[in-house]
């Protein structure tokens, strides 16, 4: 991989990237996991918080302050007016706190992607262990506006069988299920990078599936998950793709980093990314 770029002071506020989910008080989820990612990667981002939590909702039903769709699409809109501001080179979105939050962003992409800019990551945040935890009309929305202006979908194993209406119980499942996606969703997606496939035995698999092939990347199973890491490794693909511009080795340096920080954590209100980026991937 390539170095970092040096810190810069020429264009001080453009932002590289845009980070478009929820935002928490106390741990790492949405955007509190993925813009220590870029402040390590010396990546310049904006974020856009659809939604603010004490914590992440798994740990309690409690309030969430969700940003009216009205608010986003303004915001949007003159994000995308601002004088000596470039739009940004790529956008992450991950979970939304209400359906009509995802038109004003389909509409901000499609803009991004018109003036050529715009490397679409779309995490797809729409459940985990068998359910759904969004509003299914989320998940349509999700479904309808933003999966067609993506150049990669970051599925975890239930959100890939949700989007493809299959049960995926392995790696096989999950390759059928990622190409059929592929193979309905245009010229645009240029992969599938699902993350959490059962690999048997005691081992867990991300696999990135392309129109020109399959990489699966293996590791050992850990006891129990950790919020955020999704999050993190869509951030992950990101950075490494915005320095290599080769998704394969992204996707993979991803997987593997991902998992190193993993293995050092023991909190489940997420990584404390700073921290075991500093120690994982120190040169930057």
């Amino acid at each position: 991989m390539t170095k970092n770029p040096a810190f810069s002071d020429d264009l001080p506020f453009q932002p590289r990237i845009l980070a478009i989910q929820s935002a928490v008080l106390v741990g790492a989820v949405g955007n509190d996991a993925a813009i220590p990612v870029y402040t390590h990667f010396r990546q310049k981002a904006a974020r856009l918080d659809t939604v603010r939590l004490a914590a992440h909702p798994g740990f309690q039903a409690g309030f969430s302050d969700i940003t009216p769709a009205t608010s986003l699409a303004a915001l949007l809109e003159d994000f995308a007016r601002l004088p000596h501001i470039a739009l940004p080179e790529a956008v992450q979105t991950g979970y939304f706190g209400a359906a009509d939050q995802i038109a004003p962003v389909a509409r901000f992409l499609a803009q991004c992607q018109k003036q050529g800019s715009g490397f679409y990551l779309l995490d797809p945040v729409l459940g985990d262990a068998g359910k759904l935890y969004v509003d299914p009309a989320i998940a349509v929305a999700m479904q309808e506006q933003l999966l067609p202006l993506a150049d990669i979908l970051t599925p975890n194993a239930f959100e890939l069988g949700w989007l493809s209406g299959r049960n995926i119980a392995g790696l096989t499942d999950a390759e059928l299920a990622a190409n059929e996606i592929l193979a309905n969703s245009g010229q645009r997606l240029r992969g599938i990078f699902a993350t959490g496939i059962d690999a048997g035995e005691d081992r867990i698999a991300d696999m990135l599936v392309t129109p020109e092939g399959i990489k699966t990347f293996t590791h050992p199973k850990k006891s129990h998950g950790v919020s955020g890491s999704g999050d993190v490794l869509s951030a992950l693909v990101i950075s490494f793709y915005l320095r290599s511009k080769n998704l394969q080795d992204a996707c993979q340096h991803a997987s593997q980093l991902i998992r190193d920080m993993i293995a050092g954590t023991r909190s489940p209100l997420g990584l404390d990314v700073a921290r075991l980026l500093a120690r994982a991937s120190p040169e930057v």
